[in-house]
């Protein structure tokens, strides 16, 4: 069983790291030069919503990035806008701009793509979606480990 669980969670980081590559390439079929795979996916995760910067950098999905420097240089480049609440002036709140909403548009499909490739590899929707359940369940459990060692 040890092996398993530490299997797991070592592939589940190569796994996260795979996916990165997968972003640089669509960023690449796509002639985005001036986004990187983790900036692409911070932008994903925003999506069409408006969310705090502190949303994006406790979602932690990010490892090893520096989430506030990526979100300067997606501001810098236009893809991302920012603006402070009217109401405390200490939130700042994060959506795409116009360039960022077509290039998340672009990432969606690519992705809706790659999740057809999975269905043909016998990966189910369902499937995908108890695996996902699962981690979390870990996760959780982990998390339990944690705090009652504290």
């Amino acid at each position: 069983m040890s092996k398993s669980y530490i299997d797991l969670v070592l592939n589940a980081e190569r796994l996260y790291r795979v996916f990165l590559d997968v972003m640089r390439v669509e960023l690449k079929r796509l002639k985005i030069d001036d986004l990187n795979n983790t900036q692409a996916l911070i932008l994903y995760n925003i999506g069409k919503d408006k969310v705090t910067v502190g949303d994006i950098i406790s979602r932690k999905y990010y490892l090893g990035s520096n989430v506030s420097y990526n979100l300067k240089k997606m501001i810098e480049m236009d893809y991302v806008k920012q603006d402070r609440s009217s109401f405390d002036k200490r939130t700042v709140f994060v959506t795409l701009t116009k360039k960022g909403i077509s290039l998340f548009d672009a990432i969606e499909k690519a992705l809706d793509g790659h999740a057809k490739t999975l269905t043909k590899e016998q990966i189910s929707p369902s499937k995908l979606d108890s695996m996902e359940t699962d981690i979390r369940v870990m996760e959780k459990c982990l998390v339990r480990i944690i705090d009652d060692a504290i």
